[in-house]
């Protein structure tokens, strides 16, 4: 899983959730970041994007959530079909609280890239569906300094400390 939801810096215990119907022929899997095109369907955020949220699932028009038991084998991943906007219209459910806490693994040892392990830095995220990443050797300067960086590290996550870091949203869709 690329982001894993921790918590709020507001407290909350449970992702403040929005969805979008997904774009025509897109792979997206549960935590994954996505953000919504032009045309308001929801896509995976590319390095750079801003960021609507992290996906934590999906819901078909009929408002029934796809699970394992709903015919899906895999409710982890789902690609829609090349007429899922206009036809099926299935929908990505996201996490698009700007303040949640998340662990996400880097895509090289923290500290390679001097301030890496540092709270406050921004990083980037690279990678496809499912294997997102932060790409540790984009850091920069946090605080007024810091420009770019799709997320805000909170340090090295506890759990893994030379591996993954936590981070929150900083360049939201929500947030201008």
């Amino acid at each position: 899983m690329a982001l894993s939801y921790r918590g709020s810096l507001n407290g909350n215990q449970q992702p403040v959730m929005d969805s979008a119907i997904i774009l025509n022929s897109t792979a997206l899997t549960v935590g994954d970041p996505v953000n919504t095109n032009a045309s308001g369907y929801a896509d995976l955020a590319a390095t750079g994007e801003r960021i609507a949220g992290v996906v934590v699932g999906f819901r078909q028009a009929s408002g029934e959530l796809i699970t394992a038991t709903s015919g899906r084998p895999n409710a982890e991943t789902f690609t829609s079909e090349s007429d899922n906007e206009s036809v099926d219209q299935v929908e990505v459910l996201y996490s698009c609280d700007p303040f949640a806490i998340y662990s996400i693994q880097a895509d090289a040892t923290l500290a390679v890239t001097t301030g890496s392990d540092l709270k406050g830095v921004y990083f980037d995220l690279n990678g496809a569906t499912g294997a997102s990443r932060v790409d540790e050797s984009t850091v920069q300067g946090g605080g007024s300094s810091g420009g770019g960086g799709q997320v805000r590290s909170m340090g090295p996550d506890p759990d893994n400390e030379t591996t993954h870091v936590l981070v929150n949203i900083r360049e939201s869709e929500y947030i201008a």
